[in-house]
């Protein structure tokens, strides 16, 4: 006889045993850090406002990547940033009063190779300047990824 029990959880089984069996293979492996300091803007897209460029030239030399946890520190108090990633917003940021905040999220933002990302503050390139670290990871099984070992 089945129970209440079994009847409620009896379908939960089959489909999470099938869902396991077709998530694929992941070998992740980190990036490391990559921290860039606000700089005034040169791109002409934020003019006269801080803005963290991570650019190719800093950016690891992979072909499909992740960012997998951002930081902010050193930002005005309540200070917002528009995140851009091939040249449209993607993300936001503020910081709280004492100037920071993280983003660690259910779901990775991808990357590709030549992709870059800008922070966008809203307030003067004047005093300290703020601070955003990357976390970076790739996936080694991918067969795009196949040569990568993850250098700059």
């Amino acid at each position: 006889m089945l129970s209440r029990r079994n009847l409620l959880t009896a379908g939960l089984a089959v489909p999470a045993l099938a869902l396991a069996k077709r998530r694929p293979r992941m070998d992740l492996r980190p990036l490391g850090q990559f921290t860039v300091t606000a700089t005034a803007d040169t791109t002409g897209q934020n003019t006269g406002n801080w803005t963290n460029a991570f650019t190719t030239a800093l950016l690891p030399d992979v072909n499909t990547y992740e960012i997998y946890r951002m930081t902010v520190k050193n930002v005005a108090a309540l200070g917002s940033a528009q995140i851009i990633l091939r040249n449209q917003q993607f993300s936001t940021v503020q910081a709280d009063l004492s100037g920071r905040n993280e983003w660690d999220p259910s779901q990775p933002q991808p990357l590709n190779a030549g992709d870059e990302v800008y922070y966008f503050w809203n307030y003067a390139a004047s005093g300290v300047a703020p601070v955003v670290t990357l976390w970076l990871r790739f996936d080694a099984d991918l067969p795009q990824n196949s040569a990568s070992r993850g250098g700059h």
